[in-house]
C-alpha cells in the first residue's frame, strides 16, 4: 500500500498509523501522497491528499473519508470549497466548473439542495431553489450582468 511512513510516532500499540505523518502511495495507487494526521490507521484529522494526475485535496479527514470542512481541486475539472460528509458534498459549499460556471449551494450528498446562486462567467445571475438535486421550476430567478438582488424573496422589487 505505501513505501514509507514517517512520523513522530510510527505507529499505536496495534501497529497502525497513528499521529502525523506521510504516506507515500505505490505507482498502482491513484493517490500520489498523504500529508496529515491518522488515528488507528485511518486518515483523520487535518490533511492533504495528492493525485497522481495533480488533483489535490486539502482539508479534514474522518476514518479515510473527506469529512468537514475542505478544498478540492480535480485537475481541468473542478474546484469545490466548502463543508463534506462522507467524501460528499455537504452543507454549504461553492463549486467552480473549470472556470466557467459557479455555484454556491447548500448541497446534499453531493447534490444542490435549498437555495442557490449560479454565477456565470459572463456576470449573469441566477437565483433558485432545489430538492435534493431537483430544481424547482417555480422559483428562479434572473439578474442582468454584474447586478445582485438583495432578497430573492421579494420577486416585484425592481432594481434601480
Amino acid at each position: 500500500l505505501f513505501f514509507r511512513f514517517n512520523s513522530r510516532r510510527k505507529t499505536n500499540s496495534k501497529k497502525q498509523r497513528h499521529g502525523a505523518g506521510i504516506t507515500y502511495y505505490s505507482s498502482t495507487y491513484a493517490s500520489k501522497h498523504y500529508i496529515g494526521e491518522y488515528k488507528n490507521d485511518s486518515k483523520h484529522g487535518i490533511g492533504e491528499l495528492e493525485y497522481r494526475d495533480s488533483s489535490l485535496f486539502i482539508g479534514e479527514w474522518k476514518k479515510n473519508k473527506r469529512h468537514g470542512i475542505g478544498y478540492l481541486y480535480m485537475k481541468d475539472k473542478y474546484t469545490y470549497d466548502g463543508n463534506w460528509r462522507n467524501n460528499k458534498f455537504y452543507g454549504y459549499g461553492t463549486l467552480d466548473i473549470q472556470n466557467n460556471v459557479k455555484y454556491e449551494c447548500s448541497w446534499y450528498r453531493n447534490l444542490p439542495d435549498g437555495f442557490c446562486k449560479k454565477t456565470t462567467i459572463s456576470g449573469g445571475i441566477e437565483y433558485s431553489n432545489w430538492s435534493n438535486g431537483t430544481k424547482n421550476k417555480n422559483c428562479n430567478i434572473k439578474s442582468h450582468v454584474n447586478t445582485e438582488i438583495i432578497n430573492p424573496i421579494y420577486h416585484d422589487i425592481k432594481l434601480l
